[in-house]
C-alpha cells in the first residue's frame, strides 16, 4: 500500500491518486481542521463545507482521517 500523507485541499488531493494505479490512501487533513473549526464555532458549517469540496476517490484508493492531538499544558514544543 503506497499512503500519501499530503496536506491538501481536497480537489487538490486527487490527482495523487493518479488513474488508480499509484497512492492507494491519503489523510484528510482539511477534515481535520474543519472539526476542530466546527466545535470552536459550535457551528457544523465548516464540516458541511469541506464534505462538499470533496470528490470521489477512485474505487481503487480511499481516505483516512486522523484526529488531531492535543497538546499538553507542559508539553516542550
Amino acid at each position: 500500500m503506497f499512503l500519501a500523507e499530503a496536506n491538501q485541499w481536497p480537489e487538490d488531493a486527487i490527482p495523487y491518486f493518479g488513474d488508480g494505479d499509484e497512492c492507494h490512501m491519503a489523510f484528510q487533513l482539511p477534515r481535520d481542521a474543519a472539526a476542530l473549526h466546527a466545535l470552536h464555532q459550535e457551528d457544523r458549517f465548516p464540516i458541511i463545507d469541506i464534505l462538499e469540496q470533496t470528490r470521489p476517490f477512485p474505487t481503487t484508493a480511499s481516505g483516512c482521517n486522523v484526529p488531531p492531538q492535543p497538546r499538553r499544558a507542559d508539553a516542550r514544543v
